[in-house]
């Protein structure tokens, strides 16, 4: 794994340690029983499976330092093959910040809905706003949501079409949501996308029609499609930007692990 990485690190921000991208037929079952399932017993099996998830030795979680120490160590070999002291670089964040904080939210269901503008002023009293993420055919969005949102300078991102984990079941089904994910991202608006439970494939990603991605974890044991491309730093597939989530969810950290 480190030599393959050493000489590509797209190796890893591509996932291609997972192997060929395919879900589990216990996956595909759960997902064709989730609707069934009262939101207990759903919570229930997260539960119960992720003790099993936490093993998982690679990624490192929460944080896989392997591309960081991989650019790091670059650094460090241009700095001793100069024969100086000192090596400029172009600073991480515009007006010489320290760091940046991205705050993102996934509306998954009426209840959410409900909450959105309450969550936005709790959120406005501590400085802070953000993108939510809404999922296009799933729930009903009141008229007017949206222009609320925007007016307290927050976003609004797409969350695919449905919430139902076929969008990358197969190439037939993430061929048939492009025209609708574009035609969405159009009429709200949108120029990011989040795909449901994150799940994604590395080799498709750069078809859809956004300006930026936030669908891979750097390191997300406990989600359905577990894994991750390893880095806390936006890279791209093609044009589109990814901007990794590099945070443990508030789902996984409260509900699920509790």
């Amino acid at each position: 794994m480190s030599t393959a990485m050493a000489n590509d690190p797209g190796w890893l921000l591509n996932e291609r340690y997972i192997g060929p991208a395919s879900r589990s037929r216990k996956m595909e079952l759960y997902y064709a029983l989730k609707p069934l399932m009262p939101r207990g017993l759903q919570l229930a099996l997260r539960r119960a499976y992720a003790p099993r998830q936490a093993k998982r030795a690679f990624p490192a979680w929460p944080f896989e330092p392997s591309l960081v120490e991989h650019r790091d160590g670059e650094l460090l070999a241009q700095l001793r093959a100069s024969g100086l002291e000192r090596l400029p670089i172009v600073n991480f964040w515009p007006e010489h910040k320290r760091s940046c904080v991205l705050l993102t939210h996934d509306v998954e269901g009426p209840a959410g809905v409900e909450n959105v503008m309450r969550v936005i002023d709790l959120e406005r009293r501590y400085g802070f706003t953000s993108c939510w993420n809404f999922v296009a055919e799933w729930y009903p969005i009141p008229d007017g949501l949206f222009d609320e949102v925007r007016a307290a300078g927050c976003e609004i991102g797409l969350h695919g079409i449905l919430h139902d984990g076929k969008l990358f079941s197969s190439r037939e089904s993430f061929e048939a949501n492009l025209p609708k994910i574009r035609e969405y991202s159009e009429r709200w608006g949108t120029v990011g996308f989040r795909s449901p439970a994150t799940h994604r494939n590395a080799d498709w990603m750069h078809e859809l029609p956004v300006e930026y991605d936030s669908s891979f974890p750097d390191s997300d044991p406990f989600e359905p499609q577990p894994g991750g491309c390893c880095s806390i730093m936006p890279f791209r597939f093609g044009d589109i930007v990814e901007l990794p989530l590099t945070m443990m969810q508030d789902h996984t950290m409260f509900e699920i692990l509790r």
